[in-house]
């Protein structure tokens, strides 16, 4: 037994830890801890405080130690006080290390009932290892790695079979699948007896007498092996289903562990029945189970609707029903099969998304007459549509039947029809769903509900006004998916509008279901589903938006009706009545009778209809602090309050369950520095982008980070991240101002200002705290781009773009200016500037900057944009860099992840004919060891990693010796006439590699230029130093002359000259010549009166914005569609 008292405490573990070393043998350890894991593992009392050390979970992350699965009830320990002071806890548990899993893989924990003790005993029962029954086919990855698997399965697919495409493909898939399991019984017999033999025989051969060809007979015996191995380690990747994680790193242990966690966690043993009674066994657990989906797939049958369906109105037109209905195209097919996922769950067929993606040369035909078939309606589409139902446990320790939640395992033929049909569908969601419904909708986001939802919490709470009594009511829908009627949908879809075809071709997929229950890895009899949508199909989500905005809409006919009443968050602000986060829905309304009997009158003739059915036991109600007892109780129970700190807990819990889940000794370092920065920081990411996370949590999380890495390896600073989420949060405010959290928390912040200039009142939400914060990095970082100039000021907005903090700066000697707005510095007559009124008073170089701002369209608005990412929208990424006051990296710099530099590169710089310290500078640069800008800010010794030569982009080694844009040019340059391929430079050694692979560095010249590469790369290093050191540019002196132009030359379709033009240009950039340059064309040619152009340039960017009609590649060229448009029309063709 673990100590109780704190001062004993960390002896005892610090001891027990030297029992758990890491090569130790198969090691268990079970009984009273005296310590949880988390607050999920306590009931009652005060929360577990946040400064308490953690010596369990520390002791288990140290030693890698997995818990062991228990059964039975879930607390070990309670206090046996009465109901409202009672406390309960799992303080007992088995702890084991990995190699005792793979020993006895069926182990578990069996806890009794508590007799006599506040302790309940633990039982621990040694299963017998069951014979598995051999599961069914499944196409294994790394077949698709040989070559022979593309041969059998062009010789298992048989063009010649009779039927229709879904009979043949069916029929195909069938071949194909007994071709490849006996061509795997031949080539990869057992893998590690093959590795036990191979190793009996290297033993062998290195303690016997030398042989003749014993180097030949080794290494042949080690490519085998090395072989093996990566077969091992990708097998028990694809059964880890960890998809964040590449093979590849000698993770085979990490990988196989996962896998028996997985099933060892997944497995059912015992189920309590309705009743209470205790089952066990498959067969009883699997009757359990068919009885409960049997009842939940089954239909309701007729029923009564009433006017439910009276709020839809036809929305779809016909023009969207065409595009709908149209012939898939090709690339719609193959789009759609590169978006099933290589390595997903497969449905019972057993081919992943990586067969068709990989084979598709081979099978392309029969989907695409498949897919033909089926838009035709010659479809026989239950031969594809059988599905398997496995669970997954809802909660840690599942006991019924109504803990495990059903997911669908779809074969991907079927997938590829049906994600068809929902990547078109999802085009029309945002002009058929209502903004009271964000999930799944293209160009909306799940927090902007929970900001509102946050809001209207805020304002009950403040709620202090006695005319009014308000509230909140949160329901949850029992099973919603899986309750949906078809005929419900059916009609659903009508009543938007659908064309008949379009719905025919829905409800095929829909109905032409069978099910088959996978119980601990069998699959059991199929039967017929008559309601539910699969939670596993693609086209789910869309659907079931759609039957929820049926009742979306008989709420909002209802408020505007006057029948129902919402909540206003603020006066003249729109009324808020309900929020919906797919499966759970928030209400807001007047706490009156009437007010609740409608709702409660709405909701019970959608639940008639559809099928769905409220659980009350997951709802709740919350009421503003100045409704009076009597209404509270008459209405329901009240939900108390939490700190920041509590209510945000689970980020940290829900990383220490991650982290307690890789085992730290089975991962490399370098597996675990990619683990955090893919895994571990993208958790806290969702509350993140809605709220300002406590000092408290972001060090809390970078403390367990760094003991579970190190830490030392640019890990996202956690505070900076937060604040670059929210700031995308603020970009998406401005950017979509008629949103409807937008409008709300406009009308109730800042109802006569723009967000920009809004503040802080004394009652603001903790959301919009938190979004001011994030404001902060907009502020910085934008600039506003002109148009008619009639939003942006002079003196306080950023307008000057690449200029210093970007606003106008008067000279110290001027005086107070009135406010002026950048349209009163426009000559509209010749769309120019004029200035004069205000140069005497600004320092020359921004006057002159000034004159060289492209003026838009008098027509055009004036957009913010975010001068960091090319299309000018901002980016969480861009402004996490900007946040950290770097600027962002070049997109051909990779993350400097740990690795070895290959031998064969050392060899050559060892042997290499140059001057030693040419030879140990390349060594110093192989190794990251040279003092670059980066590598001085990484240890604190430099203000700034940003390059010293370009000013753009890090200076790590790689940009500075290859990636730079000066650097590029002196490759260029220099006798190589070496042009750097910026997409395939990762890492300096590997660039290497590949240049001593390429032309440069064949045949008698090797040595010269191998020596001349490291020459000229001592070379730029020299030129950067005296740069920064000495002030001397790398370049030899020029003379500008400022005056920049732009042409354009008119020529008939014979080629023949009629005209030219020419004016001088000041713009800032390429981008704005090139469009400037189009412009004066067009304006030229039309001047001479030609009917027919077709406008050539080089710059691809601009004619790629001008063919969408949008600026989204490049925020530059917004300013000048507007006037190329109006040009355009002046033309009778124009190209």
């Amino acid at each position: 037994m673990a100590p109780p008292y704190r001062e004993e405490k960390a002896s005892f573990w610090e001891n027990l830890a030297n029992f758990a070393m890491v090569d130790s043998p198969p090691w268990l350890c079970i009984g009273d801890m005296n310590e949880i894991l988390g607050n999920d593992e306590k009931e009652g009392g005060i929360p577990w405080p946040w400064g308490r050390t953690r010596y369990l979970r520390s002791f288990m992350d140290t030693n890698g130690l997995l818990e062991l699965r228990s059964t039975s009830q879930f607390y070990t320990w309670e206090n046996q006080h009465d109901p409202v002071s009672l406390i309960r806890m799992k303080l007992d548990r088995g702890l084991i290390n990995d190699q005792w899993l793979f020993l006895w893989p069926d182990l578990c924990v069996h806890v009794e009932p508590r007799v006599g003790s506040d302790h309940s005993p633990l039982v621990l029962y040694f299963a017998p290892k069951i014979q598995r029954r051999a599961g069914g086919f499944k196409f294994e990855a790394y077949w698709a790695d040989e070559h022979d698997c593309g041969t059998i399965i062009q010789r298992g697919w048989k063009n010649d079979i009779v039927g229709d495409s879904f009979a043949a493909l069916s029929a195909n898939l069938g071949v194909c699948r007994e071709e490849l399991q006996k061509w795997s019984k031949e080539k990869f017999p057992n893998n590690l007896s093959r590795i036990n033999l191979l190793m009996k025989s290297l033993s062998n051969l290195q303690s016997g007498p030398l042989e003749e060809n014993y180097r030949h007979q080794e290494s042949a015996i080690w490519d085998e092996m090395s072989v093996l191995w990566s077969r091992e380690e990708t097998y028990w990747k694809q059964r880890s289903r960890l998809n964040w994680l590449s093979a590849g790193d000698a993770n085979t242990k990490f990988f196989h562990t996962t896998t028996l966690q997985r099933r060892q966690r997944n497995k059912i043993e015992t189920l309590l029945k309705s009743e209470g009674n205790c089952i066990s066994g498959d067969q009883a657990i699997r009757e359990e189970f068919g009885i409960f989906f049997g009842n939940l797939f089954k239909s309701g049958g007729p029923r009564n609707w009433g006017g439910i369906l009276n709020c839809v109105h036809a929305s779809i037109t016909e023009a969207q029903n065409k595009r709908l209905t149209d012939p898939f195209s090709m690339e719609e097919v193959r789009t759609a099969v590169k978006q099933l996922g290589s390595l997903k769950a497969p449905g019972p067929d057993g081919f992943p998304g990586l067969f068709y993606d990989r084979f598709w040369e081979i099978i392309q035909n029969f989907v695409n007459n498949l897919v033909t078939d089926f838009f035709l309606g010659n479809s026989r589409l239950e031969l594809l549509n059988h599905t398997h139902i496995v669970l997954i446990p809802k909660i840690p320790k599942p006991t019924s039947v109504n803990h495990f939640r059903p997911i669908s395992l779809c074969n991907n033929s079927y997938k590829i029809l049906s994600k068809l049909l929902a990547n078109r569908l999802k085009t029309l969601l945002p002009m058929l769903i209502s903004q009271h419904q964000n999930a799944f909708v293209p160009g909306r986001q799940i927090q902007d509900n929970i900001l509102l939802a946050h809001e209207a919490f805020h304002y009950l709470r403040l709620k202090s006004s006695k005319k009014s009594f308000e509230l909140g009511l949160k329901l949850d829908m029992n099973k919603a998916y899986d309750r949906v009627e078809w005929d419900f949908l059916e009609a659903t879809l009508c009543k938007f509008s659908f064309d008949n075809r379009w719905v025919e071709l829905v409800m095929l997929c829909v109905k032409t279901i069978t099910f088959s229950l996978v119980l601990n890895g069998s699959p059991g009899s199929p039967f017929s589903p008559s309601r539910g949508l699969r939670q596993g199909d693609p086209l789910s989500p869309y659907l079931f938006l759609l039957v929820s905005e049926v009742l979306s809409l008989n709420i909002i006919n209802s408020t505007d009706t006057g029948m129902l009443r919402g909540i206003k968050l603020s006066r003249g602000g729109p009324e808020l009545s309900h929020l919906f986060f797919a499966d759970d829905s928030l209400f807001f309304l007047q706490a009156t009778p009437p007010n609740c009997s409608a709702l409660k009158s709405i909701i019970e003739c959608y639940c008639s209809a559809s099928g769905q059915e409220v659980n009350f036991n997951k709802s709740s109600l919350y009421f503003s602090p100045n409704t009076d007892t009597g209404t509270r109780n008459q209405f329901g129970l009240i939900l108390g309050g939490r700190s920041k700190v509590e209510a945000l807990a689970y980020v940290r819990d829900r990383i220490n369950s991650k982290i307690a889940g890789w085992k730290l000794k089975l991962l490399s370092q370098a597996v675990r520095e990619v683990l955090i920065k893919s895994v571990a920081a993208a958790i806290p990411a969702h509350p993140m982008s809605c709220f300002l996370l406590p000092a408290t949590i972001c060090n809390s999380i970078n403390t367990d980070l760094a003991r579970f890495c190190g830490g030392g390896m640019g890990f996202l600073d956690l505070q900076a991240f937060n604040r670059s989420l929210l700031a995308k949060q603020c970009w998406r405010i401005m950017r979509n101002p008629n949103a409807l959290w937008a409008r709300i928390l406009k009308a109730r912040y800042f109802p006569e200002c723009s967000f920009l200039d809004a503040k802080k009142g004394g009652r603001a939400s903790w959301a919009l705290s938190s979004l001011l914060v994030g404001r902060d990095i907009i502020e910085k970082g934008a600039y506003w781009q002109i148009g008619n100039g009639r939003s942006v000021s002079v003196w306080k907005d950023r307008w000057l773009m690449g200029y210093g903090s970007g606003k106008i700066s008067p000279l110290p000697s001027s005086n107070r200016f009135t406010p002026l707005l950048v349209a009163d510095l426009i000559d509209v007559g010749n769309r120019s500037w004029n200035i004069s009124h205000i140069e005497p008073f600004i320092p020359p170089s921004e006057a002159m900057l000034i004159r060289s701002t492209p003026i838009g369209s008098l027509a055009t608005r004036d957009p913010l944009v975010w001068p960091a990412v090319k299309n000018g929208d901002y980016t969480v990424k861009s402004g996490y860099y900007h946040a950290i006051n770097v600027s962002p990296p070049d997109p051909c710099d990779r993350a400097s992840s740990s690795h070895a530099v290959n031998s064969d590169v050392w060899k050559v710089i060892w042997r290499a004919h140059i001057t030693p310290k040419i030879r140990n500078f390349m060594w110093r640069a192989l190794t990251n060891s040279i003092p670059t800008c980066a590598n001085l800010f990484g240890r604190k010794l430099a203000r700034s990693p940003t390059c010293r030569l370009c000013g753009l982009f890090p200076e790590t080694v790689e940009h500075l010796l290859l990636l730079c844009s000066w650097t590029r040019a002196v490759w260029f340059g220099c006798p190589f006439g070496y042009a750097p391929n910026l997409a395939s430079i990762t890492t300096l050694d590997s660039w290497l590699s590949s240049f001593l692979r390429s032309s440069f560095a064949d045949g008698d010249q090797r040595d010269w230029g191998i020596s001349l590469f490291m020459f000229c790369s001592w070379e730029i290093w020299k030129a950067r130093c005296k740069a920064i050191f000495n002030d001397i540019r790398p370049s030899p002196p020029l003379a500008k002359t400022g005056v920049g132009g732009i042409g354009a030359v008119i020529r008939d379709h014979n080629g023949s000259f009629i005209g030219a033009a020419s004016q001088p240009c000041n713009c800032s950039s390429a981008a704005e010549c090139e469009a400037s340059a189009a412009i004066m064309g067009l304006s030229f040619a039309s001047s001479l009166h030609v009917q027919n152009v077709v406008v050539e340039t080089d710059y691809s960017e601009l004619v790629s914005c001008v063919k969408k009609g949008s600026a989204s590649g490049n925020w530059r060229f917004y300013l000048f569609l507007a006037e190329f448009r109006s040009l355009e029309a002046s033309f009778i063709q124009c190209d």
